[in-house]
């Protein structure tokens, strides 16, 4: 730690005694505290013997956050303790330094006490222990699960040194009140993730200098401070030596080193010209002798420091070589590595010719594999497809089976296997229903109805088999089911025969719900279920003898631990560290790590851990049988609680996020509190969230008038709000306004009322299946009158396809009149309005065919596309009633229509890229879901039709291929189903005639799919729309296509695009494009897309010619043109050619590419990388030989030409400069340096402007910037030295930026400054100051400087211990200065005053990161010392906040300590005892006999001392003192026990008293191990005596009373009650 050599040589070398006096203190510190964790008794005692006159032993006792300095004097020893270390938060909490006062306390000592060798062994023995026990006591603690916790991050509570030792060492001496040392501790806590501890300064550098101040103070008076802060700066240069020598110093580091020791020199020529003249005659004494010293120092460190700077500067400089003015012949032949092989394959097939692309028919899979493959694969979070709705579909249809198997299954065997699956079908199919049905009212409430079934199932298969869950309500509202949407009357049935169920269940239960989920007590099933269960109680008898055995265990385990901790510690004690002694200097003593066994025993104490231990179960009864419970947890029942918790989350978004594979029995306890849940099962809300809950009044519809909005009438706001009114007259309202025109039945919000009204269940009513909403069509006149007003209004908008909202209103009315109808005339009619609207919306379908086809423009299409697909989902809507009839198939013209509607809704579905129906609108999703299901339950019949109605299928095919009927129709042959895995696809030919060939036909009649020939009819297919090069081209443009009349292609567009027929094709797979212009039919361009140039390495091309760029190959001439993206269409001369045959690169004849793999490309690329990438170049030679190489850089507009062997720029009329040093933005590496053409003594430097990468690169950084396609100029100004720009915002905080991220500690040869300090002076120049709201990216920029700053929050922020500093690891310390932050705040500040005066520029960006005001204020002021003056901040630096030491408060337990020591040492009996012992020791219920020996050596076991179980012991101790050589040793013992509070101090004092006594050596005491109930003069009685002895007597044996289970005679139970008796008298 310290060496002779390295005690710095200051003036009080005229002082011999005193340099040997401070070198010798040093070097016992050194000996004490080398190597070892502890201080050594031994080597304490041999310390204090060996201490010279004036030398101060220096002891840092770590654990204790302590420290001592002891001090010899002629006739006394001065002890003095300190605190080394604050509490973190007192840290935290000052703004400045704290002004911290040394020692904390003092005593003297007469030295013919301390030199008694009795009394210096007892110090050092408690030293010793000090120095390796941590009492738990004072440690720092904190709250966590409300409770006290140790906290390793804080320091300890200095109590056991500065009080207790003190206090103890204050009965042998005096208090006294030395010159007290004062010194400003600028301490600090910084924490980071993954650490044990958190940054402190150094304690053990704090006691080392103060102990060296008041070591020269006591020799040398009051200008011992003096003389300190000169040996300061002697070992600061000293040290400083050192790192000059080791070249891996990092820099900063060094300049921190010159800037503290040359701070501390300018003080101390600042304090000789302020002091007296007395010591200004020191200083310059001291001067004089060591300021040579320092200025070789210093200048040293400056030589360092520019040899580094200098060596940086060369390392960041780039290197200009020379480049020739044309380029090699070879180099513009173009590579094309990448791209000549799949070109080469192109034309070969057009030479060769190739195979017409054909495509395979999809495959589908069987119904069963593909349900299997849904439910055993996860679902994915957001996405949803076809397949998932129809295996929804399944899914339903297998539960439905399920229920009724479980409601067949009378015998109870087996009822737990069903329940546990009916459990994990209801969890499988709620959470994918509820996201596939989401926003879709009549499917949730479906979904609904079939959890609530399986439930009812599940429940009376429970409760058979645990009737007393019957006592337990099921906490459904009777309400529940009232929002329920829900259209056909046997779905209604299924609804009565549920609430019935619920309603019988809700009628015989006595506690609530919550008695089971949440609630523990008497009443709880768990508690109840226990109570019955003779399992249950048996094994919590088994847990709890576990656990007394367990806790008995673990006692025995810590007394044990604890003895064996005692012991070690004792041995220690007793024990001296190994060291290797030097002859000739006995002070250099080495410490035998190896073989030391003191350490050994240290380290062994140190890790000795004993784990906690707690209760099995909880304390409390009712607790303990829950928990129990939870253990035998039934299967069944678990899984009934299960699913009741997975329907109440219902009413919480609708998923159940229960795995179900997890174990439950800690369910309850994870999600403790589900009470609060039980009464929240509200559907409305969660079915249709449009409508309030609370229906309006009468009144309130009438005052809401003014409320209308602008685009109804007051008439129709009002009868839309009125049909919300009155549950039983609801449809009679509903007749009124579809006899009347207040009600537009064509908008979106009538739907969902209709919706609403129609399909909604309300209150059960007087008990029959219609309940009290619907009773109205038990009315034949009313279900009459509704069916005429359907019929008027359908014939109303027959014509007129734009009304389909209209007409899904209607629809929706004639299902629930077909459905809920109660006599066969209103069935009929309900019939006969169904197939009217199917007429309707067949025919808007055709009509909407032909509309498509002739429409202008995008909208227009996709408009009329989105009506065709409504009219066709409204159309599939009708064919309930096939589905609900009998018959095997349909009729011929329902095939028809059904299969028409297919090939509408396929060919006008829009979905997204990978068919996710998420994109869907909500409206059309939910037709198209319900059309899913309806197609699902009708292919059976569909596979019937399609062999028996063969002509239903010619028709519908006709209609949508050649939209033709009658004689013009085609004919077909016989349709044939395909054999699986394509059984959804049928196939025939057309028959041939005059004019009309013969073709294939492939008609999917499922999905509407039909393929004429191979070839997709209608419009192109999916995968070609999801091509890039498509979106590229066409954007969402709706095409209709044909067959290709282009050999190997297979689609093209019907329609010309910007002249050119479009043609389309497959290749191996991958889906390619052609043109052919329409002025010249012999050219065919083919589309190359932009990957085929690019590869691994340098892509074909330059960039510049593949992004926005389209590449055209005539597949005639072998000619690849090159054409910007905005005229792909047309071909200009200033596009670039590549001609295959000559691999050259042309641009209207006068200039060749060169390719970017040649070196010549290669060196015009290293001179102007990285401020463009070589990628985004074109280098390219003019053919004429005047002309020179040419570098052209597209995206930052301005090119390069080579000349005089340099690179020249017409545009910005400089030339790259041979000299890259600027003399400032070292490690900028995408910037480049100019030279003015006309004026070579003006120079400039490009800079590009983007976000900039940062790379920490040895003492100094690499800065890449990715350009946005701008570049910033600065002009060199030698003369002012600084960069100038134009005054625009941005490039003045650009030229911030860049001066802050590439700042060092080495000052700029340009600036004369650092980066931190040149950035920080631009952005308070005056015209850096916002005039007007800056831009979008000025204000990015302004953002990354206060990013700079690192950002200090607390951690954890409540407690506000530690600090959390954020650093980035990628950047110079000296970028990262806390003086960005505020600067950029003010700006920001500035600029959102501005922003109120130019209301077009919006709101003002706020800079929200992270960050703790007073932390950073406080790092800023105290880093203000080590910057140059006119960086200072603006406010005054803050105060000093006085520190209070923790161990300076004299304490009731350091006065208790000081008199128990007092008494002990005075050895005097004039001491106040207890008058009366034996009435204090009855108070205890149990005392120690006198056969123990005292053994508590540990200092925490001394301090929490417990009299009673140690009374027999300690006396004994004080029995056997002989002599007072001992009362140094009960002078400490006494001491720690009376500061512990744990005794009384007069019964210690009676301890002390019965030790100094002569008279009690000679007691007879009673051998006995420990007294039970002491009482003075006490006479046993027997019964006294009984009370203690039957615990201990031999147990009566179990006999036929308890191993036989039937009831024993009279006189044999007489006769084993005489043998008990006569056993408890003998025993």
């Amino acid at each position: 730690m310290v060496r002779r050599s390295s005690i710095p040589s200051i003036t009080i070398t005229h002082r011999p005694l005193i340099r040997s006096t401070v070198q010798r203190s040093l070097r016992t510190f050194k000996l004490l505290h080398s190597r070892t964790k502890s201080l050594s008794r031994s080597a304490l005692e041999t310390a204090f013997r060996d201490a010279a006159n004036g030398e101060i032993i220096i002891l840092h006792i770590a654990l204790q956050n302590s420290a001592v300095l002891m001090q010899r004097k002629e006739k006394e020893y001065v002890v003095e303790s300190f605190e080394t270390s604050p509490r973190s938060a007192d840290v935290l909490a000052a703004p400045g330094a704290l002004q911290w006062d040394f020692p904390s306390r003092a005593v003297t000592i007469p030295s013919h006490i301390f030199e008694d060798p009795f009394f210096r062994a007892e110090l050092a023995t408690f030293l010793e222990k000090a120095s390796v026990e941590p009492v738990k006591q004072y440690t720092a603690t904190t709250l966590k699960a409300d409770s006290n916790a140790y906290e390793s991050r804080d320091t300890t509570f200095p109590a056991i040194i500065g009080q207790l030792l003190i206090s103890i060492l204050e009965a042998s001496g005096q208090k006294c009140n030395p010159t007290l040392t004062q010194k400003r501790v600028r301490d600090d806590v910084c924490w980071s993730d993954g650490a044990e501890n958190p940054w402190r300064r150094s304690a053990t550098w704090l006691v080392l200098r103060v102990s060296i101040q008041r070591t020269l103070c006591a020799l040398l008076g009051p200008h011992g401070t003096l003389h300190y802060k000169f040996f300061m700066c002697s070992l600061l240069c000293s040290l400083s030596h050192k790192f000059l020598v080791q070249e891996s110093f990092p820099a900063d580091r060094l300049v921190f080193a010159q800037a503290k020791l040359a701070r501390r020199v300018a003080k101390l020529e600042a304090l000789g010209a302020a002091t007296s003249p007395e010591a200004s005659t020191i200083i310059h004494s001291l001067s004089g002798f060591n300021e040579k010293n320092y200025l070789e120092t210093l200048r040293g460190l400056e030589r360092v420091l520019e040899n580094r700077a200098i060596r940086m500067r060369a390392s960041h400089t780039k290197k200009i070589m020379r480049l020739p003015q044309r380029a090699p012949p070879d180099s513009t032949n173009l590579s094309m590595r990448h791209s000549w092989e799949p070109i080469n394959e192109i034309l070969t097939e057009i030479f060769y010719g190739g195979p017409r692309a054909q495509i395979v028919l999809p495959q589908s899979q069987p119904r069963a594999a593909r349900y299997a493959k849904w439910v055993n694969n996860p679902w994915p979070d957001e996405q949803l497809f076809t397949t998932d709705f129809l295996c929804l579909a399944d899914m339903e249809g297998q539960l439905a089976e399920a229920i009724i198997k479980a409601q067949g299954a009378a015998d109870g065997n087996n009822s737990e296997e069903i329940v546990t699956k009916l459990k994990q079908q209801m969890a499988i199919y709620q959470s994918r229903a509820c996201k596939a049905y989401k926003e879709n009212a009549e499917q949730l409430s479906l979904m609904i109805l079939t959890l609530m079934e399986i439930w009812v199932v599940l429940d009376q298969l429970v409760v058979r088999r645990h009737p007393l869950l019957g006592d337990y309500d099921h906490g459904f509202p009777s309400d529940l089911f009232h929002p329920l949407k829900i259209a056909k009357i046997s779905d209604m049935h299924r609804l009565t025969g549920v609430e019935e169920y619920l309603d019988r269940r809700r009628r015989r239960a006595t506690y609530p719900l919550s008695h089971v989920l949440g609630e523990f007590n008497k009443h709880s099933f768990a508690v109840r279920f226990f109570d019955h269960c003779v399992e249950m109680q048996r094994l919590s008898s088994t847990i709890w003898r576990a656990n007394e055995h367990a806790k008995a265990k673990k006692e025995c385990e810590l007394i044990e631990r604890s003895s064996q901790y005692e012991a070690l510690i004792k041995e220690i004690s007793s024990t001296t560290c190994l060291f290797m002694e030097d002859h000739y200097d006995p002070l250099r003593r080495q410490h035998d790590d190896r073989r030391c066994r003191k350490c050994y025993l240290e380290r062994e104490a140190s890790r000795m851990r004993i784990g906690i231990y707690e209760d099995l179960l909880p304390a409390d009864d009712v607790q303990a049988k829950a928990v129990v419970f939870e253990l035998l947890l039934p299967s069944d029942f678990a899984a009934w609680r299960d699913s009741v918790w997975g329907l109440f989350t219902l009413s919480r978004g609708g998923v159940n996020t229960i795995d179900q594979n997890q174990d439950t029995s800690f369910l309850v306890r994870e999600y403790e509190g589900l009470k609060q849940f039980v009464d929240s099962l509200q559907m409305k809300r969660y079915l249709h969230p449009t409508f309030e809950d609370v229906e309006p009044s009468g009144n309130e519809v009438v005052a809401s008038q003014t409320r209308c909005p602008n685009n109804l009438t007051v008439a129709e706001y009002s009868s839309f709000q009125d049909l919300r009114i009155g549950t039983r007259i609801k449809w009679i309202k509903l007749l009124r306004e579809l006899a009347s025109s207040n009600t537009n039945f064509g908008s979106v919000e009538t739907t969902m009322l209709v919706t609403e009204l129609a399909l909604g269940v309300g209150p059960a009513g007087d008990g029959h299946v219609l309940r009290a909403t619907h009773w109205v069509f038990r009315n034949q006149s009313f279900c009459q009158k509704l069916a005429a007003s359907i019929r008027t209004r359908l014939q109303a908008v027959a014509t007129n396809w734009r009304e389909g909202q209209i007409v899904e209103c209607l629809v929706i009315l004639v299902q629930r009149l077909w459905f809920v109808g109660q006599t066969v005339e209103v069935i009929k009619e309900a019939q006969e309005l169904m197939l009217l609207v199917r007429n309707i919306t067949n025919n808007w379908i055709r009509l909407l065919r032909r509309e498509i086809s002739n429409a202008i423009n995008l909208e227009t299409a996709q408009t009329r596309s989105r009506e065709s697909l409504h009219a066709a989902l409204l159309c599939r809507k009708t064919f309930v009633l096939e589905a609900a009839s009998s018959d095997p198939g349909f009729e011929h013209a329902a095939l028809a229509c059904f299969l028409e509607c297919a090939f509408t809704i396929k060919d006008n579905l829009s979905l997204s890229a990978k068919g996710d129906m998420n994109t869907m609108p909500t409206a059309l999703r939910r037709l198209y879901v319900s059309d899913l299901k309806l197609l699902q339950s009708l292919e059976p019949q569909i596979r019937w039709s399609l062999q028996n109605v063969q002509k239903a299928v010619n028709a519908a095919v006709n209609s949508v291929w050649t939209d033709s009927v009658g004689p013009s129709a085609r004919r077909f042959s016989r349709w044939t189903v395909l054999p699986a895995p394509q059984d959804s696809w049928c196939t025939a030919r057309s028959l041939g005639g005059e004019g009309i060939l013969e073709q294939r036909i492939n008609f999917n009649f499922l999905e509407g799919t039909l393929y004429i020939d191979g070839q997709l009819l209608g419009r192109l297919p999916e995968e070609f729309a999801r091509q890039d090069f498509f979106q590229k081209f066409f954007g969402d443009r709706i095409f209709l296509t044909r067959p290709s009349c282009l050999e190997s292609m297979s689609y093209m567009f019907v329609s010309l695009v910007e002249g050119h027929e479009v043609h389309f094709g497959f290749r191996n797979g991958y889906r390619f494009m052609r043109v052919r212009p329409q002025s010249s039919i012999n050219t065919v361009l083919e589309f190359l897309p932009a990957s085929i140039f690019l590869g691994n390495d340098a892509p074909d091309l330059p960039l510049p010619l593949i992004n926005d760029h389209v590449h055209w190959l005539d597949l005639h001439t072998g000619v690849i043109e090159v054409r910007p993206q905005a005229t792909m269409w047309r071909a200009k001369d200033s596009d670039w050619r590549i001609f295959l045959a000559t691999r050259k690169g042309l641009r209207r004849g006068k200039s060749e590419l060169v390719d970017p793999r040649s070196p010549i490309f290669g060196q015009i690329a290293q001179v102007i990388e990285p401020f463009e990438k070589r990628t985004k170049m074109v280098v390219y030679q003019p053919l004429n030989l005047r002309s020179n190489l040419t570098v052209d850089l597209p995206a930052l507009e301005f090119r390069f030409e080579v000349r005089h062997d340099r690179l020249e720029s017409r545009q910005l009329r400089a030339y790259v400069d041979v000299d890259q040093d600027a003399g400032t933005l070292y490690g900028l590496k995408s910037s480049l340096v100019l030279r003015d053409s006309i004026h070579p003594d003006r120079r400039s430097i490009l800079v590009a402007m983007g976000p900039a990468s940062i790379q920490r690169q040895q003492d100094h950084v690499d800065v890449l910037i990715d350009h946005t396609g701008y570049y910033a100029r600065f002009f060199i100004n030698q003369l002012l030295g600084r960069l100038e720009c134009a005054p625009e915002p941005r490039l003045l905080i650009f030229k911030a930026l860049c001066h802050a991220i590439t700042s060092s500690v080495h000052p700029d040869p340009l600036t004369a400054r650092t980066g931190t300090e040149e950035a920080l002076a631009c952005l308070e120049a005056a015209n850096a100051q916002p005039w007007a709201p800056l831009d979008s990216e000025s204000y990015r920029m302004l953002f990354e400087i206060a990013d700079l700053t690192p950002a200090r929050i607390y951690y954890p922020e409540k407690l506000k211990s530690l600090q959390k500093v954020l650093w980035d690891d990628n950047l110079m310390p000296a970028s990262q200065a806390g003086n960005f932050r505020p600067l950029v705040e003010d700006l920001l500040q500035q600029c959102a005053a501005l922003h109120n005066f130019h209301l077009e520029s919006g709101a003002a960006p706020v800079y929200n990161r992270q960050g703790n005001m007073h932390l950073h204020s406080r790092a800023l002021f105290r880093a203000q010392e080590f910057l140059p003056a006119q960086h200072y901040p603006s406010e005054a630096p803050p105060g000093d906040v006085r520190y209070v030491p923790r161990d300076s408060v004299n304490t009731a337990s350091c006065r208790n300590a000081h008199q128990a020591a007092a008494h002990a040492w005075r050895w005097s009996l004039d001491i106040r005892v207890n008058s009366d012992l034996a009435a204090r020791l009855q108070e205890w219920p149990l005392i120690q006999g006198y056969l123990h020996t005292f053994e508590a050596q540990l200092l925490s076991s001394l301090i929490n001392f417990e009299a009673a179980s140690n009374w027999g012991s300690l006396f004994r101790l004080c029995q056997q003192v002989k002599s007072t050589d001992e009362k140094a040793k009960l002078m400490f013992l006494f001491g720690t026990l009376a500061f512990g509070g744990q005794i009384d101090i007069t019964l210690l004092n009676s301890l002390i008293a019965i030790a100094i006594m002569d008279e009690s050596k000679d007691l007879d005491l009673p051998p006995c191990a420990e007294f039970v109930q002491f009482r003075r003069n006490h006479i046993p009685t027997v019964d006294f005596l009984a009370q203690y002895i039957r615990p201990c007597k031999i147990p009566y044996p179990e006999d036929e009373r308890a191993l036989l289970a039937v009831r024993l005679h009279s006189k044999q139970l007489r006769r084993l009650e005489r043998a008990q008796k006569n056993h408890e008298e003998v025993s």
